[in-house]
């Protein structure tokens, strides 16, 4: 993992086990089986009623952290103190008032220790005040691990997390492979590698620290136009071709992967759990847990983003993930109770799919504000889908989707036959572009021409932990290492801009600029996206959506965050990173930055 991001993963580990050596733990690491005064500051503040240091009731079981009571949350398991517990220290969280406001915490303990003096002052900027003094200059972190190697002298401060340990920016990321920094109590610990390469698993002290990768294998279906050459097939049947696909490619076998997530927008008339169906279709075992991810268009990259969490969690070794839609099955409701006369039919598509349900705008008015907020044209969006097309064209002739694509046999009348093309791009007809009147508006820009596709389709990745790619010992070689990824929202009716706000938060977790991207994927829901994206942050077109886009290739809702990670990184030669970002309904956004291995 990159730099900058790995830290910001790490800092949950770090400050979890801050907050745990604040519960009746000794200068010596060890537990205090019957803790009655809290040293070095680092226990509660007195309670303000009687003066007597709050002293909760601990019940201590085969050395596992358990404490009784709603305050805490008790962990159970082999190992030890886990990051997700209620009262772990989370960087986008405030300390004091009513965010601990539990039994316990009352008072405004929290406050004092880490509102106003640890945290929320003097906390990460200063340093000095408290994990070198207080909190980890006499413990844990302060002289060995994090006081003056990373944290304390040189860390947040000058950006470079300290001395001792090679951050050098190269393969692996910035965690050198042997170095190990073990925290924790007794004989169990969490093994952290300083600058974010982390395992959650029982180690002893000194154990080497690997890498935890999110390494991954991409594939996709050719999509489909609208009512066109798959229309035969449900979203289901084509997430399965795409799962088969990337299944095949990895060498992984069904019944290796832990779990499924898909990203599916129009799910009416799917059926019940329709990533299972695609898993138990793409020959995944019924035993292995599904989950079906909407967040409109950016549904298949977020399904990406959770599926990477998961395996940086430790959880799993071996995820798929991906989207997958069928916008020609979207179904048609009508009200339930109609007793006499016509009722009204209401679009799936258009409802659940296509429209703000905040004012009933559907996205391509949304669109025409975000085009005249920031003075893109009709000629500059008919313009960018001319090249959005032949871009598209250019890459089928030349054969370049052919290793993201997984063919789809489709049984006719007149036999089987095999669809492994783009169906949309050859149906262009560029001479009509000037002449095509606005679709949303009168006085608007947004034409058939300039906006993406109805379309049907899927995306697939396998995403495997650096671990598990070991164990098979060369029988995969993963296409890219995932290093950051960011979400961000603005006003709904702001969705077409909402990309540029989420893309330098990834780029900013990555510790990379945006010279440092070799090529950039940017979904086409409209052309204004892109071109606010190449407007605002100043990225070039020559190297933005090279081989075509969602005007050209069709936008088949639940797959596209997914289909562009998939055609970013085949475009990609080793070592290069890309971006890829997309931005949904509701004013989200989704971003990713990837890496060529």
């Amino acid at each position: 993992m990159h730099s900058k991001y790995s830290a910001i993963l790490s800092a949950v580990l770090i400050s979890a086990v801050q907050a745990q050596n604040n519960y009746g733990y000794n200068q010596n690491n060890g537990y205090n089986p019957t803790p009655t005064v809290y040293e070095q500051n680092n226990g509660y503040a007195p309670d303000y009623n009687t003066g007597v240091p709050y002293q909760p009731t601990p019940v201590y079981d085969n050395n596992q952290y358990a404490l009784t009571g709603n305050d805490y949350h008790a962990y159970n398991s082999p190992t030890v103190y886990m990051p997700s517990a209620t009262y772990a220290y989370q960087p986008t969280q405030v300390y004091g008032g009513n965010s601990y406001n539990k039994r316990g915490y009352e008072n405004n303990n929290y406050q004092n220790q880490y509102g106003n003096n640890n945290y929320g002052n003097n906390g990460y900027q200063n340093g000095n005040n408290v994990y070198n003094q207080n909190q980890y200059g006499n413990n844990d972190y302060g002289n060995n691990n994090y006081g003056n190697n990373n944290y304390g002298n040189n860390g947040y401060q000058n950006g470079n997390y300290g001395g001792g340990y090679d951050y050098e920016a190269k393969e692996g990321g910035p965690c050198r492979e042997g170095s190990y920094a073990c925290v924790g109590f007794n004989n169990n610990c969490y093994l952290q590698c300083v600058h974010g390469c982390y395992m959650l698993r029982p180690c002893g002290p000194g154990t080497v620290c690997k890498r935890n990768g999110k390494d991954s294998i991409y594939f996709r279906t050719p999509t489909g136009s609208f009512l066109g050459a798959v229309k035969s097939l449900s979203a289901s049947k084509l997430g399965a071709v795409a799962i088969k696909g990337a299944l095949e490619k990895s060498g992984i076998s069904g019944d290796q992967v832990n779990e499924v997530y898909m990203g599916q927008v129009i799910q009416g008339g799917e059926g019940q759990a329709p990533t299972s169906q695609t898993a138990t279709l793409a020959g995944i075992p019924t035993t292995v847990p599904c989950t079906t991810i909407n967040k409109v268009c950016a549904s298949g990259m977020k399904s990406i983003m959770l599926a990477a969490q998961n395996i940086q969690l430790g959880i799993t070794s071996v995820m798929v993930a991906g989207g997958m839609e069928s916008m020609s099955n979207a179904p048609y409701i009508a009200p339930r109770g109609a007793t006499f006369g016509n009722q009204t039919l209401k679009d799936l598509l258009v409802h659940d799919g296509l429209t703000n349900p905040g004012n009933s705008w559907l996205m391509g008015n949304c669109s025409e504000k975000s085009a005249q907020k920031h003075s893109i044209t009709r000629d500059m969006q008919d313009t960018y889908a001319t090249s959005s097309y032949e871009r598209a064209l250019n890459a089928i002739n030349e054969n370049l989707f052919s290793e993201e694509i997984s063919p789809i046999k489709i049984s006719g009348k007149k036999g089987d036959v095999v669809f492994s093309v783009d169906e949309e791009p050859s149906r262009v007809k560029f001479d009509k572009f000037k002449s095509l009147r606005p679709v949303f508006s009168k006085d608007g820009t947004i034409t058939a021409a300039n906006a993406s596709k109805l379309s049907d389709g899927a995306s697939a990745t396998v995403l495997m932990s650096e671990d598990m790619i070991n164990k098979l010992g060369g029988k995969t070689t993963p296409l890219a290492r995932i290093v950051s990824y960011a979400d961000a929202n603005t006003d709904p009716i702001d969705f077409s801009s909402a990309p540029v706000l989420a893309i330098p938060i990834a780029l900013q977790r990555a510790n990379l600029a945006l010279k440092d991207i070799a090529k950039w994927e940017i979904n086409e829901a409209f052309a204004v996206v892109p071109l606010i994206a190449h407007k605002v942050l100043g990225i070039p077109l020559e190297i933005l959506n090279t081989k075509g886009g969602a005007i050209a290739l069709g936008h088949p809702l639940g797959s596209s965050g997914s289909r562009i990670v998939t055609t970013l990184i085949h475009q990609l030669k080793p070592g290069e990173f890309g971006c890829a970002a997309i931005c949904n309904g509701g004013g989200g956004a989704s971003a990713i930055v990837v890496q060529r291995v």
